[in-house]
């Protein structure tokens, strides 16, 4: 038997190729490589029929191939499309971005003035917050008392000193002194 391509390594790589070129006889390529010529026959006949099969696959399965390569170009034109949209935002954001810096430093001396007077805005705001909050937060037991004290239904039973001025009051009505809570049960 005689020895494959593969067990001569790289030089039958080289030998079946340079005898199936034709620019020279079997015999002047055997002598090139220190090959024997039956071998060299051999090897042009295999790398032949190789040649013959590879291309026979590819005939039967061309229509697959050639699907291939349509849906091949449609996902590179795709991607192409994609890859320029892309494109066209990160230019598109790079100039308003620029532009933004430029807004900012052109307006830096006016901008300034306004955040500084909204930072005092809502360090006023945070503050009535807090304020609203403690009222909200005693709102409920307040009321509770004044519902408490308001057991005659609508109306509340209390003394309020000094409301109406001295001269609507009839002469001898309590008090004539100061302000003091009426005695007696009048």
């Amino acid at each position: 038997m005689l020895p494959t391509p593969e067990a001569l390594g790289s030089t039958a790589g080289q030998v079946a190729p340079a005898a199936v070129k034709g620019d020279r006889t079997v015999n002047e390529v055997a002598a090139q490589f220190g090959v024997h010529p039956t071998l060299i026959h051999d090897w042009k006949k295999r790398l032949l029929a190789g040649a013959n099969k590879f291309s026979g696959t590819m005939a039967d399965q061309s229509s697959q191939i050639e699907t291939l390569l349509k849906d091949g170009n449609l996902l590179l034109g795709e991607l192409r499309r994609r890859r320029e949209a892309v494109h066209g935002l990160l230019v598109g954001t790079q100039q308003l971005s620029t532009q933004l810096s430029g807004l900012v430093d052109d307006n830096q001396r006016q901008l300034a003035p306004a955040l500084r007077s909204l930072e005092r805005v809502t360090t006023l705001l945070e503050r009535n917050k807090a304020d609203l909050d403690k009222a909200l937060s005693i709102a409920g037991p307040y009321t509770r008392l004044v519902g408490n004290s308001l057991g005659n239904g609508r109306w509340m039973d209390g003394y309020v000193c000094g409301v109406v001025p001295k001269n609507y009051l009839p002469p001898g009505t309590p008090p004539a002194k100061g302000c003091k809570p009426p005695q007696g049960g009048r």
